[in-house]
């Protein structure tokens, strides 16, 4: 009865862990973000391409060090499916799953939000002609 007790808390604690891990990377992938943009020879671009990439392949996705963070993040959500990476030259929104709630999301947007949404939702709406990405 003792170890049921304890083994609920433990994964319980393993969870919050995995979602404090998914908030903490997704922060961090921001400021690498921010660094690709103002460093890559695209015309201060996020993106050559405007896309809702749910593969999280093109532009600044397809850097080294975003790549693997962004896995990282995959991995302690366990729902990689659901992540969604929408990219266009001046703006992005990256939404994963959280471990605690898959009807819940973490996003992350470089108009600097970081916040919980639901699930698959990642904003997209029109700006002067062109389209802009952000958390809802």
């Amino acid at each position: 009865m003792l170890a049921s007790v304890v083994l609920g808390s433990l994964n319980a604690a393993r969870t919050k862990g995995a979602d404090a891990a998914i908030k903490a990377n997704l922060s961090g992938m921001r400021s690498q973000a921010e660094d690709w943009y103002d460093t890559t020879g695209n015309a201060s671009s996020y993106s050559t391409v405007t896309a809702n990439d749910a593969v999280c392949t093109a532009g600044m996705f397809a850097d080294v060090q975003i790549k693997s963070a962004l896995e990282k993040v995959k991995s302690n959500s366990g729902n990689a499916a659901g992540t969604i990476c929408a990219i266009g030259s001046q703006s992005y929104a990256i939404s994963v799953p959280l471990k605690s709630a898959s009807t819940k999301a973490w996003c992350v947007d470089n108009a600097g939000n970081s916040k919980e949404e639901t699930a698959g939702t990642t904003g997209i709406v029109g700006n002067g002609g062109t389209i802009a990405f952000s958390c809802l």
